[in-house]
C-alpha cells in the first residue's frame, strides 16, 4: 500500500469536494449510527450503516471507513471521473484484492476538525506485506544512536 500524497496534482481536487460533500466528522457519525467517531475506531463492529440511497457522502464514508468495495463505473456515477482518477492517483482507491472488478480504500480515511486523517492502524502487519521506508527507518536509527 502506497499513498501518493506529497505534491500530487489531485490532492486539492480530492480534499475540496471532500469538503463539498460534507465529509465531516458530525455527518459521517450520522451515516454512521453512531454519536462519535472514537467510538468506531475503538470498535469497527458498531458500524450502523442506513439502507438510505447512495449519495456523495454516504459513498464516501463507506468507502473510507468500513471499507465497502465499488465498482469504478459506479464510484464514477455516484463520484465523478474525475474524483475516482485522484482517489486512485492519490492511492486511495485500489483494485479489490478480494474482488478484482471492485475499487477499495486500502487506508482507513476519517476527518478531524479541519483534517483528514489517513490510517492503517485497523490493519494488522500480517494482513499486509510492511516495510517500513528506509528513511523512516534511517531516522528511528539516526534518534536511537543520539540517545545511547
Amino acid at each position: 500500500m502506497v499513498l501518493h500524497l506529497q505534491n500530487s496534482p489531485y490532492f486539492d481536487l480530492l480534499r475540496n469536494y471532500l469538503r463539498a460533500a460534507g465529509f465531516n466528522e458530525k455527518a459521517v457519525c450520522g451515516v454512521l449510527g453512531i454519536t462519535e467517531l472514537r467510538e468506531l475506531l475503538l470498535d469497527r463492529r458498531k458500524i450502523a450503516l442506513s439502507a438510505t440511497p447512495l449519495d456523495e457522502l454516504s459513498t464516501f464514508t463507506r468507502l473510507f471507513l468500513p471499507g465497502e468495495s465499488f465498482l469504478k463505473e459506479e464510484l464514477e456515477r455516484l463520484l465523478t471521473a474525475p474524483v475516482v482518477e485522484s482517489l486512485i492517483g492519490l492511492g486511495l482507491a485500489v483494485i479489490d484484492p478480494g474482488d478484482t472488478e471492485c475499487l477499495s480504500c486500502p487506508v482507513v480515511l476519517y476527518p478531524v476538525g479541519p483534517l483528514f486523517i489517513a490510517s492503517d492502524r485497523w490493519f494488522s502487519l500480517k494482513e499486509k506485506d510492511f516495510k517500513a521506508p528506509d528513511d523512516i527507518v534511517g531516522r528511528f536509527e539516526e534518534i536511537g544512536r543520539a540517545h545511547v
